[in-house]
């Protein structure tokens, strides 16, 4: 029994360490500096901008890493993802929302971003 609660115990950390992330980053008026936090893909924080009236919804899996971002103002989202796949605009799930600018919150981490 005691080595079954030992292996459940090392067991859960690594189950848990294999779940996707997810999140998202609200559009504000201006321009803002963001930081990437450390998760399951990304090892090392770092930071980037993001342009004013823009939103990004994301997803990260011990794999890829997902965004799907768009501007509250603009006409489609555009999505990427860590694979090799570029920047691009979304075919489906195109429009962006005018609340928050993605149309994706939590993009599959097995697509474009566009999904």
């Amino acid at each position: 029994m005691k080595t079954c609660l030992k292996i459940a115990g090392l067991a859960i950390p690594v189950v848990l360490a294999m779940q996707a992330n997810a999140g998202t980053i609200a559009p504000t008026a201006t321009a803002t500096t963001q930081t990437a936090a450390t998760g399951s893909f990304i090892v090392a924080a770092f930071s980037f901008g993001l342009s004013a009236n823009v939103g990004l919804g994301y997803t990260e899996s011990p794999t890829n890493v997902v965004i799907n971002t768009g501007n509250i103002k603009g006409s489609v989202t555009f999505g990427a993802n860590s694979t090799g796949g570029a920047v691009a605009p979304c075919t489906t799930n195109a429009t962006p929302s005018t609340a928050n600018g993605y149309s994706v919150a939590a993009p599959s981490t097995a697509g474009s971003g566009c999904s």
